[in-house]
């Protein structure tokens, strides 16, 4: 785990409103999904911004936890550049065809080991929203624990997964992340609400093609 500072980081989101600030639903949908894949500057664009919601959930613990994160955004995202494809699952595509899948899955410059991981990584946020949403007695530190659990948890081995669990124990009260997401509760889970649905479809989509490409086992959660 290592920090590095994306292309839209938002260092200073905890003095501000975090959904208005990043706009993240309308980055979001502007992602779209074609035959070839996701349109792979969006995503990148997307990811990255999603991913500073850390800035909020763990304070000054956020880098362990973004670190590889913005890593795997940036991969992508230089990859899409010097190949000229439009999304990242035809720069895979042409890496499988061309190289060795268990060589690929360990290179992490490449599209196809960077893609893996950023889709776990992505769900790890996915499942804290959607906790959120879901439990409104629950405390952030457990939906941040909930969504780690079914994402990246079951691929890290016992330092990460320790190191991590630490990271957790810095997450706020909930009220006070609401209070740095949006103006109120209500408000800040409607956005969530409206959001989560084309992530779903989104990372969904990243998912279904890693598996039919055996970079990612069949039987993966959460999907």
């Amino acid at each position: 785990w290592f920090f590095i500072k994306g292309p839209r980081s938002l260092r200073s989101m905890s003095e501000t409103k975090w959904i208005e600030k990043s706009d993240i639903v309308a980055l979001c949908k502007k992602v779209c999904i074609t035959e070839k894949g996701v349109t792979g500057e969006e995503f990148c664009e997307m990811s990255f911004t999603l991913i500073t919601v850390f800035d909020l959930v763990l304070g000054n613990a956020a880098g362990i936890v973004k670190g590889d994160m913005l890593g795997n955004t940036k991969t992508l995202q230089d990859n899409l550049k010097k190949s000229g494809k439009a999304t990242p699952q035809e720069m895979i595509s042409d890496e499988i065809t061309n190289g060795d899948l268990n060589k690929l899955i360990k290179d992490a410059k490449t599209s196809t080991c960077a893609l893996l991981w950023l889709s776990r990584a992505l769900w790890f946020i996915y499942g804290l929203l959607e906790h959120l949403c879901n439990n409104p007695t629950a405390s952030v530190k457990d939906c941040a624990q909930a969504g780690y659990d079914q994402s990246l948890r079951p691929h890290h081995n016992f330092v990460v997964r320790n190191s991590v669990s630490l990271c957790l124990k810095a997450a706020p009260e909930r009220s006070k992340l609401i209070d740095l997401l949006g103006p109120d509760e209500p408000t800040v889970l409607n956005h969530f609400k409206d959001l989560l649905p084309h992530l779903k479809a989104i990372f969904g989509n990243n998912q279904t093609f890693l598996k039919e490409f055996k970079v990612m086992p069949k039987d993966e959660k959460p999907i």
